[in-house]
C-alpha cells in the first residue's frame, strides 16, 4: 500500500485513528505548519512546506529520533575563534520498532510509484499527488541526508495538465514522474564522494507491527452499491466490483465473495457483484439434432442449474432426409444466441412429406 500508493487502504487507517491522531504524530515527527483535523489529512490536506517534510522524514530515517532543523551551525571570527555552534540535541518522539517498520515498508517506493528515484544505493521515500494534480511531492532519505522536492505553483492552486517541462508535455503531473528524477538528480550530486552505508540494524519490536489484523467480511447483498463499498471499507478491506445482468434493481448488490461472516486479513478484496439492471442471458444450448422431448430434457436442465428458463414452440417441416424427421434442425435463434428467461425459441423439426399420390393407371 505505501509505495504503490493506494490511498484507499490510508483512507481506512484515517478512519481508524482519527485525524486528532494522525495531526499529533505529524508534528512529532516534525510538521511545524497548522494542520487542519480533517480525515483526508492522511491523504495530504492541508499545507506543509519542503522544511516540515525534510525534517519529519528524517526523524523516520533516524527511527524517531527528531532533529531540530537549524540553518546556521557555527560562527567563527577570521581567526577561527568559535562566537556562536549549534548545540545538537535529539528527542525521541516515538517508537524505534515503529518508525523502523515504516522505513523498511518505504525503502519499495523505486518498486512502485518511483522507479525514476533511484540512485542506486540505500534510500527509502514516498511520492505525493494531490488532488486535481495541483501539488507534486517526493520526500526521500539515505541513512546520511534528507532531501524533499516539490513542483507546483507557490501563489495559487493551479492544475498541472498539459504542461511543458524541459520540453517534454506532461498530461498529468505525478510524484514519480517529475519530483522523482528531480530528487535523484540533486541526490547524485550531494552524494558524490559519500561512502554508501545502510540503514541501521531493525530494532527490537518490528515483528509487532507486522502483524496484519483479521477482520469480519460484513453482509452486503441487497445494499446499494455506494452503500456497500462504504461498510467493506469500514470493516478495512478492499472492494472489486463486477457487474452481472440481474432482475435486481441497477446498483444492487445480488452476490458477495467471500460470504458475510467470513474473516479475512485486513486489506484484502471483497468481491461484490452488481446488478446492471438487465435480466440474466446464456447462450441458447445447442439442440440440433435431437426429439423435441429430448429438448426439452436439455432445456429443463439448463434451468436447474442457470435459474434462466426458456420456452420451445415447434415448426414442424417436411424434409426427404429420413434421419431428420422427429429431429430438430434448426433453431430461432441459433446455437450460442444470448436468451433470458421467457423467450421463446421456435425449434424446426423435420417430419416426412406425404407419399405420392396413387396410380390410378
Amino acid at each position: 500500500a505505501t509505495y504503490r500508493s493506494i490511498n484507499t487502504v490510508y483512507a481506512q487507517v484515517a478512519l481508524a485513528t482519527g485525524p486528532e491522531n494522525i495531526a499529533d504524530m505529524a508534528n512529532r515527527l516534525g510538521i511545524n505548519s497548522e494542520l487542519p483535523l480533517v480525515y483526508s489529512l492522511a491523504l495530504g490536506a492541508g499545507e506543509v512546506t519542503p522544511l516540515d517534510m525534510a525534517a519529519a522524514y528524517s526523524t523516520l530515517a533516524r527511527y524517531g529520533d527528531r532533529l531540530r532543523p537549524h540553518l546556521i551551525e557555527r560562527i567563527e571570527t577570521e581567526e577561527g575563534e568559535v562566537l556562536y555552534e549549534y548545540e545538537i540535541v535529539s528527542e525521541q518522539v516515538t517508537d524505534p520498532a515503529l518508525a523502523a517498520t515504516v522505513v523498511e515498508a518505504m525503502r519499495n517506493v523505486t518498486r512502485g510509484t518511483a522507479p525514476k528515484a533511484n540512485i542506486g544505493r540505500p534510500m527509502a521515500g514516498k511520492t505525493g499527488t494531490t488532488q486535481s494534480f495541483r501539488d507534486a511531492w517526493f520526500v526521500g532519505f539515505v541513512p546520511q541526508y534528507t532531501s524533499s522536492v516539490w513542483v507546483g505553483y507557490a501563489d495559487e492552486q493551479i492544475a498541472m495538465r498539459n504542461v511543458q517541462i524541459n520540453g517534454r508535455t506532461y498530461s498529468r503531473v505525478f510524484g514519480g514522474d517529475v519530483p522523482a528524477p528531480m530528487w535523484k538528480e540533486f541526490m547524485t550530486i550531494l552524494l558524490e564522494g559519500v561512502p554508501e552505508e545502510n540503514f541501521a540494524p531493525l530494532p527490537d519490536g518490528t515483528s509487532k507491527y507486522k502483524v496484519v489484523p483479521s477482520t469480519t467480511v460484513p453482509s452486503v447483498i441487497s445494499l446499494s452499491q455506494s452503500e456497500a463499498t462504504s461498510q467493506i471499507y469500514l470493516a478495512h478491506l478492499n472492494v472489486a466490483i463486477v457487474e452481472v445482468n440481474s432482475y435486481e434493481a441497477q446498483g444492487i448488490v445480488v452476490n458477495q465473495v467471500p460470504a458475510a461472516g467470513a474473516k479475512m486479513t485486513q486489506g484484502n478484496a471483497v468481491t461484490i457483484e452488481v446488478s446492471t439492471g438487465l435480466p440474466p442471458e446464456i447462450a441458447m444450448p445447442n439442440v440440433v439434432g435431437l426429439t423435441l422431448t429430448q429438448a426439452n430434457q436439455v432445456l429443463i436442465t439448463t434451468a436447474e442449474t442457470t435459474g434462466i428458463s426458456v420456452n420451445l414452440q415447434p415448426t414442424f417441416v417436411e424434409t426427404p432426409d429420413e434421419n431428420a424427421w422427429n429431429k430438430i434442425i434448426q433453431t430461432q435463434p441459433g446455437p450460442g444466441t444470448k436468451v433470458a428467461t421467457g423467450d421463446t425459441i421456435t425449434a424446426i423439426i423435420g417430419k416426412p412429406p406425404p407419399p405420392p399420390p396413387e396410380d390410378d393407371g
